[in-house]
């Protein structure tokens, strides 16, 4: 619907306070603290179990079965353990997950396994979707963890084998735990994977909120106020194909132009036309909004071009090397409906082509796995380590790694 009447399509599930006046919300907002590019570690090639190492070794571009059984653990584990050439080969090809279980001295191989494995509930036709993985971890750590920069070294369990997690592997981690850790979420929006779509006959645009997904004037106020005024980390899909991805905010620029004459304006109270003539119009988009707009509150109509900028996704690569944030653009047309105070009350896209749904997480120093809160602290010693194996080898069970290892590398990687 035009008007902002879903109940899962209100600002305020995602802002306490906000404004909906039209000339309040600032034309062009970037995040005070840019995201950083990471992976998303596609089920399809095992999630934090995919070697990313160049070579015969990488496990990465192949099919679901392909990917998964290319090495196997423990068996590799007990073929090369402490032989000649073992740290060399640890640190030049093992992935993330089998680091994480050789530093906690799980020689099983618990977290290694449970992600190669968690994909099988996702197989259609022999494979898993290229577009299915951590994205929604990555996009919380993203935003709310320091991004790691250099590698850190640290003695295993067993006081003798030293492995260098790269900054990609300290990413996977954290992405990792914010795919498993509990939170609660402040969402709007939904998600567009029914078959069942309905559009309008006469534009073609989607209507009911399966898939017209984020209303217009909904996502037009809560990026306005979260990145513009206040500055803040916001996570959204950008597009409603069908496959679901989540991405981290960066900026937003504005540009307002009248409806019925195409000509842009700095200030959106220039560009805003009477509703009268609106619905008047013969102009086949306009028709639709007068159809589906308040009749009853709605005095004016705004256009909008939205130029959104996110951060990307990039491949994990070994070394130190700074790599800048890969940074995508999205360009979004749609009118903004407006009642006699020129505050907001409604709005329509003009294509198909827009944000599905938006989110963030409401109290980030809440989030938690379930063993962390008893697990010891680990403070980078071969003692803390055997301190915390047995809750390292239960919470891998879950298909997470402990808080307190991410921590540590955390504050080790970008200091």
């Amino acid at each position: 619907m035009s008007a902002l009447m879903p109940s899962d399509d209100k600002p305020a599930n995602l802002i306490e306070k906000y404004t909906t006046q039209i000339e309040e919300i600032p034309s062009t907002g970037k995040v005070a603290n840019t995201p950083w590019s990471g992976y998303y570690w596609a089920l399809r090639y095992g999630g934090l179990s995919m070697r990313y190492c160049k070579g015969e070794k990488n496990t990465y571009g192949m099919a679901y079965k392909k990917s998964i059984e290319k090495y196997s653990q423990p068996a590799e584990h007990k073929a090369k353990y402490q032989k000649n050439g073992w740290k060399d080969y640890v640190n030049n090809f093992y992935s993330p997950a089998e680091k994480y279980d050789l530093l906690v001295g799980d020689y099983s191989y618990t977290y290694t396994n449970i992600q190669k494995k968690y994909a099988e509930k996702f197989v259609k036709d022999g494979d898993v979707e290229s577009w299915m993985g951590y994205c929604h971890g990555w996009c919380p750590a993203a935003i709310y963890e320091k991004k790691p920069v250099k590698s850190v070294t640290l003695t295993a369990y067993d006081g003798k084998t030293k492995i260098t997690f790269w900054p990609d592997d300290i990413k996977a981690l954290i992405t990792a735990w914010w795919a498993q850790a509990h939170y609660d979420t402040d969402f709007m929006g939904n998600s567009c994977t029914s078959t069942k779509v309905t559009k309008d006959t006469t534009t073609g645009l989607y209507l009911g909120k399966n898939c017209a997904s984020n209303n217009a004037a909904s996502w037009h106020i809560v990026f306005g106020n979260h990145v513009g005024i206040e500055k803040k980390g916001i996570v959204f899909d950008p597009n409603p194909d069908g496959e679901v991805w989540n991405q981290p905010a960066y900026s937003h620029e504005f540009k307002y132009f009248n409806v019925l004459t195409n000509k842009f304006y700095s200030n959106p109270l220039s560009a805003k036309v009477s509703f009268s003539d609106v619905k008047n119009s013969n102009n086949t988009f306009l028709k639709f909004v007068a159809k589906y707009a308040d009749k009853n509150k709605t005095k004016y109509i705004v256009g909008v071009t939205a130029k959104v900028v996110y951060i990307a996704e990039n491949h994990p690569s070994q070394g130190n090397a700074i790599r800048e944030e890969t940074k995508t653009t999205m360009t979004y047309k749609y009118e903004l409906e407006l009642d006699s105070k020129n505050k907001i009350i409604g709005g329509q896209w003009y294509t198909n082509t827009h944000p599905n749904f938006v989110w963030k997480v409401h109290t980030p120093e809440e989030a938690y796995c379930p063993f962390d809160k008893t697990a010891p602290n680990y403070t980078g010693t071969v003692q803390s380590i055997k301190n915390l194996a047995k809750y390292a080898k239960k919470q891998s069970e879950q298909n997470a790694p402990l808080r307190t290892i991410v921590k540590y590398l955390i504050k080790a990687s970008s200091a």
